[in-house]
């Protein structure tokens, strides 16, 4: 796989993620409930802005800036989707569900890592063009 074609999977599955972070945040935002709090700030909202900062960081390529957009971005999805998914599973706390009843935070947890392979994939063929 090209760099270039590293960022468009990115882009095209960070913005997805994003579109459905901000759908639950206004459902959070509109009536209450949607997601949980993290030191009184609604969850989702958290992970929508880290999906942007990805989203933002594949469309530069200003090498310090992406790198450091991506992994602030990444790393907070992957983080309070390992810690959600933890709390789903031990039954101390329930995460979002999908209209099927799926947990949200399952989700996350597969897209946050499957960005990270992207990413890595965009760093290798930059490196070593084809």
């Amino acid at each position: 796989m090209t760099a270039l074609g590293a960022r468009l999977l990115i882009a095209l599955v960070s913005g997805f993620a994003l579109w459905n972070a901000v759908g639950l945040s206004l459902r959070e935002w509109s009536s209450g409930g949607a997601c949980p709090s993290l030191l009184g700030v609604p969850a989702c909202y958290v992970v929508a802005i880290a999906y942007l900062f990805v989203l933002i960081s594949s469309l530069t390529n200003q090498k310090p800036l992406y790198g450091r957009l991506f992994m602030a971005g990444a790393g907070i999805v992957v983080g309070l989707a390992v810690i959600g998914s933890f709390l789903q599973v031990a039954g101390i706390a329930e995460c979002p569900k999908t209209s099927s009843g799926f947990p949200m935070c399952y989700l996350s947890l597969s897209i946050g890592l499957l960005l990270i392979g992207l990413f890595v994939m965009r760093e290798r063929a930059s490196r070593h063009p084809a």
